[in-house]
């Protein structure tokens, strides 16, 4: 009886990314998706390729898990665009043959949102003052996001005057702090200081709203604040406007930056682009930049990624959530917190890579012990050809196992010695003057060589290995370096990253995804009622349902609904608001196909039977 030989195939669930091959060996070397999971830094001069590296792992996981990009310099974003695209074709064509697969294109291409800061009227805009929908169904509190935006004008503000810091604060969370319980633009904001009819519209846009206890407070808080500020601004157009200038001067200046028409008011005024879709599911972003004002850019960084980092802290209440890698190439806009965000990022399920150029590019930012805390923050460490001494002493700590006796320098000395001696000598006596010839004489003659070798051996110090070793590190050819994985190095030669067309067979499809991209994200757009100056206040009589409950130290607090508002006017009181939960916002729009209407003003059948409708 014949027994069948079983053959036991292991398949490798998660990806695995192969960097290059070993220096020495010849073998390839590959690390799986675990070893970048738990954050990476990456170090290395302009041209080294860091950018291929890049690459290279978002082409393994790129399409199995999401993915978050801030290229400073624009060559990543390019070629993931172009990537995207070559994709996107393999996918159309192999709809045209299998129509099971009939909308797998545009489910694919819906994942993969890029943006660009500085281009004219972008179609990934993402709304500063929206306040996020959690995985539990709530939204987050207006407190959380006023001071996340708050954040992000501080950042221009570097005034040395305290007081005048304090009343920026002071004055700017107010205005913030309405704007955002009335779900409106940052682009209004400065409508709040110079239109006098624009504090009624918003009080009546607080009226339609529910909230909770927490925020309910606040907003009364900040509404007294707010109409005491305002109150300075005199009636009367031939009194002096000092005092109240003077007061709102600062916020003005800020808040300037996100009028209608400018770069942070295009990016941070509207609602295309929904980041929960990147903390709870799997749609990814790039971002780039193409703008001069360094502060402005940074602004921009700051605020997206601190939306982020706050849907971020909810990611432990889903179950299930996919590892999202955070991709960091030039950090020029981080914060003072970021060693604390990759602190707590591991638990997250967000992993961070950290790509620069040199360790005394944090020193410009106010971080000057990040350096040194990055090796401690991150699990994995690759290392290109060192720009300095410093770095190369610092790579060569890290990635060579160097002892005090590891390294002897042994010398051999030799010696040798030539001796030649010559002596003649006469010898008379008395005989010699009866015999003419009696005299006697001798003569000699000698050398001698000798020769000796002796060995000696000297230590080489602890420092003077380290420096012989960060000398050969600044030598390192182009695309060479070292990865340290779990505190094991390995010289590596790693591999380029491959480039993909921007046209196939004369078919532009790299411009036929960023045509097909703008128009999905734009009509992602979430509407918003515009702002009417003599608008009519609704009166709602119907019972208000009780809002959600909240625990304060142990205690379930169930909050009473309040009476129901009377009719008002514009005045200089703030207004009482209902105190229950928001309601639901809208779905989300389902993904275009390839022959999505084009948006551009042009009637479909379903706008006219819409309009018809409305008219009747």
């Amino acid at each position: 009886m014949s027994r069948q030989r079983r053959t036991v195939r292991r398949h490798v669930t998660e990806p695995v990314i192969v960097l290059g091959t070993e220096i020495g060996t010849g073998k390839v070397y590959a690390l799986r998706h675990a070893a970048f999971q738990r954050g990476v830094h990456i170090l290395g001069a302009i041209g080294a390729g860091k950018t291929s590296l890049l690459l290279r792992l978002l082409y393994g996981i790129g399409t199995r898990y999401p993915w978050v990009l801030h290229d400073f310099i624009g060559t990543g974003h390019r070629r993931l665009q172009a990537w995207v695209a070559y994709l996107a074709t393999t996918f159309a064509l192999a709809e045209r043959w299998c129509p099971d697969m009939t909308g797998s294109t545009a489910r694919f291409l819906s994942r993969y949102a890029f943006l660009t800061i500085g281009d004219a009227n972008p179609a990934i805009r993402i709304d500063l003052l929206r306040r996020r929908r959690l995985p539990d169904g709530t939204l987050e509190s207006v407190r959380d996001v006023t001071g996340r935006a708050l954040e992000i004008f501080f950042a221009k503000l570097n005034d040395p005057d305290a007081a005048l810091r304090v009343r920026f604060r002071r004055i700017a969370t107010a205005v913030l702090a309405c704007m955002v319980a009335a779900e409106r633009s940052i682009t209004e904001a400065y409508l709040v200081l110079d239109d006098p009819m624009y504090v009624s519209f918003l009080e009546r846009e607080l009226a339609k709203r529910r909230f909770r206890r927490s925020d309910h407070r606040f907003l009364i808080h900040q509404l007294a604040e707010l109409h005491h500020v305002l109150a300075l601004r005199p009636s009367d157009p031939t009194k002096s406007w000092r005092a109240f200038e003077d007061m709102t001067e600062s916020t003005r200046n800020s808040f300037s930056d996100c009028a209608p028409g400018t770069l942070m008011g295009e990016i941070l005024g509207d609602e295309t682009f929904p980041l929960e879709a990147v903390a709870y599911g799997r749609t990814s972003l790039s971002v780039t930049t193409r703008h001069a004002d360094e502060t402005l850019k940074s602004q921009i960084f700051q605020a997206l990624h601190g939306m982020l980092h706050a849907l971020f802290l909810a990611r432990p209440d889903i179950a299930g959530l996919p590892p999202l890698t955070y991709i960091v190439d030039e950090p020029r806009w981080v914060r003072r917190n970021f060693p604390g965000v990759l602190a707590v990022s591991r638990n997250l399920g967000v992993s961070y890579v950290i790509a620069h150029q040199a360790r005394n590019q944090f020193e410009d930012l106010g971080l000057r012990t990040l350096p040194d805390q990055l090796r401690s923050l991150t699990n994995l460490q690759i290392a290109f050809r060192p720009t300095s001494f410093a770095d190369a002493e610092d790579e060569t700590l890290h990635t060579h196992d160097i002892r005090p006796d590891g390294l002897v320098l042994r010398f051999m000395t030799s010696s040798s010695s030539d001796a030649t001696t010559d002596s003649y000598a006469i010898h008379s006596a008395w005989n010699g003057l009866i015999r003419p010839f009696g005299s006697d004489s001798t003569w000699s003659s000698g050398s001698t060589y000798a020769t000796a070798e002796h060995e000696s051996v000297h230590p080489v110090g602890f420092q003077d290995q380290v420096r012989y070793l960060a000398a050969a590190a600044l030598r390192r050819p182009r695309f060479t370096g070292s990865v340290i994985a779990d505190g094991i190095g390995t010289e590596v030669a790693f591999a380029a990253a491959p480039v993909f067309p921007s046209d196939i067979g004369g078919v532009p499809v790299l411009d036929y995804f960023r045509t097909w991209h703008d128009r999905y994200w734009w009509s992602c757009l979430v509407p918003r009622a515009p702002y009417e100056p003599h608008g009519s206040i609704v009166v709602d009589v119907s019972p208000v349902a009780p809002a959600a409950q909240e625990e304060a130290h142990g205690v379930t607090v169930a909050p009473t609904a309040p009476p129901a508002a009377e009719q008002t006017t514009a005045s200089t009181a703030a207004p009482t608001l209902p105190d229950a939960t928001p309601a639901p916002s809208t779905q989300p729009v389902a993904p275009p196909s390839y022959q999505a209407a084009d948006r551009r003003g042009r009637r479909t059948p379903r706008r006219r039977q819409r309009r018809r409708g409305a008219a009747q």
